[in-house]
C-alpha cells in the first residue's frame, strides 16, 4: 500500500504542474517575437484583398481546411490529453489505461503534425502571403511534434513509475506554446488580410 501511495502522490503532482504550465502556456510565450517573419505580418497588415473571389476562395477553401486541424488539435489535447491526466491523477483510471490512451493520442496528434504540412498553396498567394502561410503550417506542426514528446514523457513515468522526465515534459509544453504562438500570430494576419472573422 506504501507503494501506491507514493505513486499517487507523484501523480497528483504530475497532474498539477502539466495543468498549469498549459494554462499558462499562452500567456508565457506573448513574448517571443517572430522573428522569421516581422517584416512580413507588419506589410500584410497594411494591405487587404480586395479581390473577392479570392476572399471567398480563401475562407471557403485553406482556411476552412485550416480550421478542421486547429480544432481536431484542440480537442485531442483539450479534451483528450489533459482530461486523460486529470483522470489518472485523481486516481479514476489505471496507469496501463492512461498509458493507452496517451499512446492513442499521441498517434492521432503525430498524424495530425503530417496534415498541417500537407495542406498545399492555393495558388493565389503573394509571396509575402505565402511565407506567412508556410510559416503557419510549420509552427503548428512543430507545436504538435512539441506535444506527441511531452505525452511520451507522460507515457515514458507511468510506465517506469517516477517522474525523471518532469522537467524534460515542462520543457517540451512551453516549447509546444511558443510554436503555437508563432503560428497564431502569422494566421491571425492572413485572416485580417482576407477579411476573415472567426465565429465565437
Amino acid at each position: 500500500m506504501k507503494k501506491k501511495s507514493n505513486l499517487f502522490g507523484c501523480l497528483g503532482c504530475l497532474g498539477f504542474i502539466l495543468v498549469f504550465v498549459v494554462l499558462i502556456g499562452s500567456c508565457a510565450s506573448l513574448g517571443v517575437e517572430n522573428q522569421d517573419v516581422t517584416k512580413e505580418i507588419k506589410e500584410v497588415k497594411k494591405e487587404k484583398v480586395k479581390n473577392k473571389d479570392l476572399v471567398s476562395e480563401y475562407k471557403t477553401g485553406v482556411r476552412e481546411k485550416l480550421k478542421q486541424k486547429i480544432n481536431l488539435y484542440d480537442n485531442l489535447w483539450e479534451k483528450k490529453a489533459k482530461v486523460t491526466l486529470k483522470d489518472y491523477s485523481d486516481g479514476k483510471v489505471t496507469g496501463q489505461s492512461a498509458a493507452t490512451k496517451f499512446k492513442l493520442i499521441r498517434d492521432d496528434l503525430m498524424k495530425l503534425s503530417a496534415d498541417f504540412r500537407d495542406i498545399e498553396d492555393p495558388g493565389f498567394f503573394d509571396d509575402k502571403q505565402k511565407k506567412l502561410f508556410v510559416h503557419t503550417k510549420e509552427n503548428y506542426s512543430s507545436s504538435i511534434n512539441s506535444r506527441v514528446y511531452a505525452l511520451n514523457n507522460a507515457i515514458s513515468m507511468i510506465e517506469n513509475n517516477n517522474n525523471d522526465k518532469m522537467d524534460s515534459m515542462k520543457t517540451h509544453i512551453k516549447t509546444s506554446d511558443e510554436y503555437l504562438y508563432k503560428a497564431t500570430e502569422a494566421l491571425t494576419t492572413l485572416d485580417e488580410a482576407f477579411k476573415y472573422k472567426i465565429e465565437k
